[in-house]
């Protein structure tokens, strides 16, 4: 995700980006990590074309649902002037959103205080049933 993030930075030098990853497996095998690598992907780039920012901070971290469930949490949030809610939907976030229900998960754009935020709960138990399905008995 670092290497994502140094791409955006050198491309787009009169902004900040800032990147904070917390508790964290090396891998969640490749639908979840090509999900949460989209998600990130998408947030940022509908924050450099749509909100005018300065600064986009992107989160990932290893969480739980509001049941418990293990999940990924993706949050991206720019300093721009927000979004028109219900925010439309462009092509990006259709594909976004198919990809996670797709693996039980979803998103919310939506505003805060500091601008607009992107929020990407990706549940981690389709990956493990998965992985553990496919596994030699």
């Amino acid at each position: 995700m670092a290497g994502l993030i140094a791409d955006f930075t050198r491309h787009h030098p009169e902004r900040r980006f800032e990147l904070v990853a917390r508790r964290l497996a090396r891998s969640y095998g490749e639908a979840v990590d090509l999900t949460v690598y989209r998600a990130v992907q998408e947030g940022v780039t509908n924050a450099i074309r749509h909100a005018a920012c300065a600064r986009v901070a992107v989160t990932i971290e290893q969480g739980k649902d509001f049941t418990g469930a293990d999940v990924v949490l993706v949050r991206v949030v720019d300093d721009g002037g927000g979004v028109t809610e219900p925010a439309p939907a462009g092509f990006g976030l259709i594909g976004l959103g198919e990809r996670l229900r797709a693996l039980g998960g979803s998103f919310h754009l939506h505003n805060v205080s500091e601008g607009a935020a992107l929020d990407v709960v990706v549940p981690l138990t389709h990956s493990s049933a998965r992985r553990l399905a496919a596994a030699p008995q």
